[in-house]
């Protein structure tokens, strides 16, 4: 049987791919099955690695810092703990707040440099320089603990310069993108919500070891156990990850110019206004990628500062110690990570089904309110002769690399943040310290809004852009992360002085609010458009 163009159907040209696109998803999904484990395990232990010095290296600054401190004064023999004093808390303060600012800044550009990466030499290569190079960072953190004083301090802050090469900012965007690789486009948002799961828990199992470590065997051996699992998870992540191959780029001037400035900036440009053909035929902008990204940092700026602002509430109004703050601090981490990892893919899942359902029923109910007749008689002149072929031929047909558009995701965004913020304000109303845990245990059930946020925004833009998609949402999250720290640090500070420190949960709440507002402004092309290609 012949084809519409004259040749046998069954003729294979030299254009034909050789997997038909049933058989590519086919073989698509039987590869991602047994990967997609292995990259939740590889998300938890790198995480669990990177949180084993988040905690001891607070009490190594205090410890270098009094060490400096005694170099030129003499201890009060009678002291309990001699270096609590004033001048010893101000130093040590300012000690971490440089490495903190440091540590923000280069992480900024590794997320930059790790997008590049990606492009040049593969994800996976991309992810063993961002989890080796952490190892070297630690290793000069050991001599610099290890020397102690003013010169262990500047060791430990100049080691904070690594990041740039290879870091947490880096690491989660490989692995982000290694599953937004391997996923199917229908289950991608749910594996992310799983990988964000998966690292909250390992995060939160390695702060709880590294204070356990320090406090066993001495402030040191934290940083040795980073350093061996770092090099365990590198010699993991090359054996049982598949080899990938960077993406294609075209071998002209213009292409090296784009890969070498263009595309090393390309994340900034994900939120530009789209053009997009609608089935009409009229061409609009849409505005869904940027006011998306614009709610995104402002949901991020309300609840990126909750786990600090937990503990420093509980201190200061119920005046829990560092024991009570950690297993605060791990109760939030463990509860979400166990949300995102079990509980945010059924309900992205049943979401989907329910509206997909429900928008179903409307269309069925619009075509049958719909008149059969129109009201008007139609001139004989009026009749337009149309050629029979032309119905064979959909109108304005999707193109290809056009998928399907799962609106639940960016619904769940929404109403994620605003859960957030109806369950933030209700934290004012805590009366007493064992409420916080209570605070701590239901937080967690408005998680998600940055994995469904990344699978909204991969759904937005085309597939050759899925690395600056997720590399422009994480560096929008870090900025966010980075602001939040000042602004509500100051506000807390501004809210305690006169004695009114719960009214930042208001506060927080009042963003996160606006953040869904933002959130409701960002929505998909209208159903059968078609993007216009820059």
């Amino acid at each position: 049987m012949a084809q519409g163009n004259g040749r046998p159907g069954s003729v294979a040209e030299e254009t034909t791919p050789l997997l038909t696109r049933d058989v590519s998803k086919e073989r698509a999904k039987a590869t991602s099955k047994p990967i997609l484990p292995l990259l939740l395990l590889s998300g938890f232990l790198i995480s669990l690695t990177f949180g084993i010095t988040q905690v001891p290296i607070l009490y190594v600054f205090r410890v270098m810092t009094c060490d400096a401190y005694y170099e030129t004064h003499t201890p009060d023999p009678n002291a309990v703990d001699r270096c609590a004093k004033h001048e010893i808390e101000a130093g040590a303060s300012r000690a971490f707040a440089v490495l903190s600012a440091s540590t923000s800044i280069f992480g900024l550009v590794n997320l930059m440099v790790a997008g590049w990466t990606i492009k040049r030499l593969g994800v996976k290569r991309a992810l063993i320089i961002q989890v080796f190079w952490p190892a070297v960072r630690v290793f000069c953190q050991i001599l610099g603990i290890a020397k102690g004083s003013t010169m262990g301090i500047a060791v430990v802050q100049s080691s904070q310069i690594l990041t740039i090469i290879g870091g947490p900012n880096g690491y989660v965007l490989c692995l982000n993108s290694f599953v937004a690789d391997v996923v199917g486009h229908e289950a991608r948002t749910g594996a992310l919500g799983r990988l964000q799961g998966c690292m909250f828990i390992g995060a939160a199992i390695g702060f709880l070891i590294g204070g356990l470590v320090g406090d066993a065997f001495g402030i040191i051996e934290p940083f040795h156990l980073s350093f061996i699992c770092f090099l365990v998870c590198c010699i993991y992540v090359a054996l049982t990850l598949p080899a990938t191959a960077p993406p294609e780029v075209k071998d002209d001037a213009t292409s090296r110019q784009a890969l070498g400035v263009s595309r090393f900036f390309g994340p900034l440009r994900i939120f530009t206004p789209q053009k997009w053909v609608l089935p009409d035929g009229r061409t609009t902008t849409q505005f869904g990628a940027l006011t998306l990204g614009i709610g995104v940092f402002l949901g991020i700026l309300a609840t990126g500062y909750i786990t600090i602002l937990l503990q420093q509430y509980a201190t200061s109004r119920f005046h829990f110690g560092t024991k009570d703050n950690g297993y605060l601090i791990f109760m939030y981490f463990s509860l979400r990570g166990a949300f995102l990892s079990l509980v945010f893919p059924r309900i992205i899942a049943y979401g989907r089904k329910w509206l997909k359902a429900r928008d179903a029923k409307n269309q069925v109910k619009s075509q049958e309110e719909e008149p059969l007749i129109p009201d008007q008689p139609i001139a004989p002149n009026e009749v337009d002769v149309m050629d029979p072929m032309e119905s064979e031929e959909p109108p304005n047909p999707a193109p290809s690399d056009e998928q399907e558009t799962f609106a639940f995701d960016l619904f769940y965004a929404r109403f994620s943040v605003l859960l957030d913020a109806i369950l933030t304000g209700a934290a004012m109303f805590v009366t007493r310290g064992w409420q916080m845990y209570i605070v701590a245990l239901i937080l967690p059930f408005a998680a998600g809004t940055g994995a469904a946020s990344k699978g909204t925004i991969l759904q937005m833009l085309p597939s050759s852009d899925r690395t600056d998609a997720l590399s422009g949402i994480t560096l929008v999250e870090n900025i966010a992360r980075l602001s939040t720290t000042a602004v509500f640090g100051m506000v807390f500070s501004a809210l305690a002085e006169i004695g009114q420190s719960q009214m930042v949960f208001i506060c927080n709440a009042g963003v996160a609010l606006l953040a869904f507002v933002i959130l409701c402004l960002s929505r998909f092309p209208p159903e059968g458009s078609k993007r216009v290609e820059r």
